[in-house]
């Protein structure tokens, strides 16, 4: 379930959605570099791995779809990505 964002950058539309994505299988132990199924605001992802949220600092966005870690996760991490729709 999408949950509207009341304090967004626009002046609080309801239009950003917050949406979560599961990204496991995309880790293999040797990338560091993952793929968003659609376009993300920059600065918008919260990425838990292995369910504790990763820090800012430990993030690089690459560009609108694709992030970099600071850790490279094994094949049997969990990796799950909260965002707000880019736009």
């Amino acid at each position: 379930m999408a949950i509207g964002d009341v304090f967004a950058g626009d002046g609080g539309t309801l239009l950003k959605e917050i949406k979560t994505v599961d990204l496991t299988a995309q880790c293999d132990g040797v990338d560091d570099t993952f793929t968003m199924p659609e376009v993300y605001l920059s600065g918008s992802l919260w990425v838990s791995w292995n369910g504790l949220r990763m820090r800012a600092a430990d993030i690089t966005e690459a560009s609108t779809t694709t992030f970099t870690l600071s850790v490279i996760p094994r094949a049997t991490d969990e990796l799950i990505v909260d965002y707000k729709i880019g736009g």
